[in-house]
């Protein structure tokens, strides 16, 4: 897709950074540990230096914009948090200080409850990758825990597998989260705080004003039939419930009677 760049030391990353915020990148993301779906690394392996990712931050800072990473190991995590990232993706082998640190810098998360339980279904038991889902899905129940904890702020993405069917599943990883949080928290994850993050970009916005319904803002509404704040199913059956959709401002279903 020509938006990523494998970089080594602080200068190439320097050079990489400013080339794609300078060909119009509203923020920039670092993979700063292995990955899920990827072959070559495990998710223990840190894949950047402190001083990597710190010349990445400070030239995200001079675009006026911010850094985020995909991080799944505690010592990748806090890596990226002392270097000043603001937001972590999936953070499934965090430990406690990891979220104490989050918590202290102001630093969101976001985590993937459907991508760690597609894994293990979609890939056969012979994939290197299989074992890696089934790990990142086994510490869940700590992770939310210490989230509560330290009241992290949690965001919503779905980080989906490859394949349509599976990516028509997105909406289920809102259901999964009714075990930790209730409806009202897990929209705001969608909604309020998603704006929060998006905000981060700053002087590089592409959005304008989201998150909320008021003059001016980027008139993208949903009207259900039923109240999602009572139940989030009626956000997980769009076919079912979903009457009004509004997009940029421009009606494109309305079955309100």
């Amino acid at each position: 897709m020509g938006v990523g760049l494998l970089v080594n030391g602080k200068d190439q990353m320097i050079q990489a950074v400013r080339n794609n915020l300078f060909q119009g990148a509203s923020q920039i993301k670092l993979c700063v540990t292995g990955g899920v779906s990827s072959f070559s690394d495990p998710l223990y392996v840190m894949e950047f230096t402190e001083e990597e990712i710190t010349a990445a931050v400070n030239v995200a800072a001079d675009y006026g914009t911010y850094v985020m990473v995909h991080a799944h190991s505690a010592e990748g995590i806090k890596r990226a948090i002392k270097a000043g990232v603001k937001t972590i993706e999936h953070a499934s082998l965090a430990d406690e200080e990891c979220f104490k640190l989050m918590a202290e810098k102001d630093v969101y998360v976001s985590i993937q409850f459907l991508i760690g339980k597609q894994g293990a279904t979609a890939f056969d038991k012979s994939d290197p990758r299989y074992e890696k889902s089934v790990h990142a899905d086994h510490n869940i129940i700590n992770i939310i825990k210490y989230i509560k904890k330290y009241n992290v702020k949690v965001g919503w993405g779905t980080d989906l597998l490859e394949g349509i069917e599976l990516r028509k599943q997105q909406l289920n990883d809102l259901s999964l989260r009714t075990e930790w949080f209730t409806p009202a928290e897990i929209m705001i994850q969608a909604t309020g705080i998603n704006k929060e993050i998006l905000s981060l970009t700053g002087k590089r916005n592409p959005y304008g004003t989201v998150g909320v319904i008021e003059k001016g803002a980027l008139a993208d509404i949903l009207i259900y039939d039923q109240n999602p704040l009572e139940d989030i199913e009626v956000v997980c059956q769009p076919e079912k419930h979903l009457q009004l959709i509004m997009k940029d401002g421009v009606i494109y279903k309305n079955t309100i009677e």
